[in-house]
């Protein structure tokens, strides 16, 4: 079965260009482009290729974009474990059950 698209094929390529260099960023990856203000700009280009196909996406992301603003970690999320690093076979000091190191 053949899977259906919201978008057309390019703007799906596209978007998902975005969100691999956004997954790749910092990690050393031949998909990696090294900084924040690279992966902006492709992302300025990924969205002027997308205005020249789909106004309606564009438009919306346009205004997502300039609504979002810098993300707030929410007041439940302890920061310091958000920069720990866990190396395979570590497990860390968390209580509970720990989904990226499974202790």
């Amino acid at each position: 079965m053949e899977q259906e698209f919201r978008y057309s094929k390019r703007v799906n390529e596209l978007l998902a260009e975005n969100a691999s260099i956004w997954a790749n960023l910092g990690t050393g990856s031949k998909m990696d482009l090294g900084t924040d203000e690279a992966a902006e700009a492709r992302w300025q280009e990924i969205l002027g290729e997308i205005k020249t196909i789909d106004r309606e996406l564009w438009s919306s992301l346009i205004i997502e974009e300039n609504a979002g603003g810098e993300w707030d970690t929410p007041d439940f999320i302890d920061e310091s474990l958000l920069k720990k690093e866990i190396v395979a076979g570590d497990v860390c000091s968390m209580d509970d059950e720990c989904l990226s190191c499974g202790s």
